[in-house]
């Protein structure tokens, strides 16, 4: 008998826990849950920053891009006026004027593909 009472005393001492030490594990485990939580908000808040900062600097390379797309455009479209005028210049004109315009047209035109060619490869 005297074993069963060793055992039942050593249950009584694991079954006893001072409530002082259960509250203080408590509240550390709390503690250390807080600044967990309050660390993985500010590096989510700094996360949401630096999305912020690519935000503006895409909207300004769309801009940038933008801008240098109507430039090109405007300068195919220049071209393509040239090449225009040449060709009616070409049209009103007859005998060796019209060998001369024709050269100055065939420039034109050459000089019209090749700009377009360039566009194409950078709007592709």
């Amino acid at each position: 008998m005297a074993k069963k009472s060793k055992g039942s005393a050593a249950k009584s001492k694991k079954k006893k826990k001072s409530p002082g030490k259960d509250k203080l594990a408590a509240q550390k485990h709390t503690s250390a849950r807080s600044l967990a939580v309050e660390e993985l908000q500010s590096r989510l808040k700094q996360l949401s920053l630096e999305i912020e900062k690519v935000g503006e600097q895409a909207s300004k390379a769309i801009v940038r891009t933008e801008a240098e797309s109507q430039r090109i455009l405007q300068e195919l479209d220049n071209k393509r006026a040239a090449a225009q005028e040449e060709l009616n210049q070409l049209v009103d004109k007859g005998g060796t004027a019209f060998r001369d315009l024709s050269s100055g047209f065939g420039k034109a035109v050459d000089d019209l593909e090749q700009a377009i060619k360039k566009a194409f490869g950078r709007f592709s």
